[in-house]
């Protein structure tokens, strides 16, 4: 299996958030340090990835780097992308929205389990009814993270942090995931 460092980063990001940091301090590098977990809803965590860290990680240990922001065309791009998948989700378009998907993604998640996936495990991304991309960090050139809160028609807020690649037709969401323990009203 070949891991790319934007691939690499996703998963420190997810991780770091699912410890306990706020996927914002991840961003900007104030975060207490590394971890590991699943960078989409699709993808298991390789098998040899270390455990988070617990509360009482080394104090001493370097922060996170901050990455990179988005420069602002790539952060409308993105933007631009996150809502009309988002939108293609709340009209009913599931053909819509998974053709916003990567082309990495489509090779591994056939339509049928992206629509359960997103149904089951993401309802207010399946029925969005807002949404505002709060960070978008480019750790590469042709990759970008962003921080999107989505708010359901069900009125629950939750943030996601998205993966996005550049291809030769523009940005495509390459994964999407709730970190573990984050949530804001």
């Amino acid at each position: 299996m070949v891991i790319t460092l934007g691939a690499l980063l996703a998963v420190l990001l997810v991780g770091a958030c699912s410890s306990g940091a706020s996927p914002s301090a991840v961003l900007d590098g104030s975060s207490p340090g590394p971890a590991t977990t699943s960078p989409s809803p699709s993808a298991q965590p390789p098998s040899a990835s270390p455990e988070p860290p617990s509360a009482s990680a080394d104090p001493t240990a370097p922060p996170v780097p901050a990455l990179p922001e988005c420069g602002p065309a790539a952060a409308r791009a993105v933007d631009r992308v996150v809502g009309r998948q988002l939108a293609a989700f709340a009209t009913g378009d599931v053909r819509g929205a998974y053709a916003l998907a990567s082309e990495s993604f489509r090779a591994e998640v056939d339509l049928e389990s992206f629509v359960a996936i997103i149904e089951s495990g993401y309802p207010e991304v399946a029925a969005s009814a807002s949404y505002s991309v709060a960070e978008c960090r480019q750790p590469e050139a042709g990759v970008a993270l962003a921080l999107v809160s989505v708010t359901g028609r069900n009125g629950r807020t939750v943030d996601m942090v998205y993966r996005l690649v550049r291809q030769p037709g523009g940005w495509r969401v390459d994964g999407a995931s709730t970190p573990q323990g984050v949530t804001i009203a």
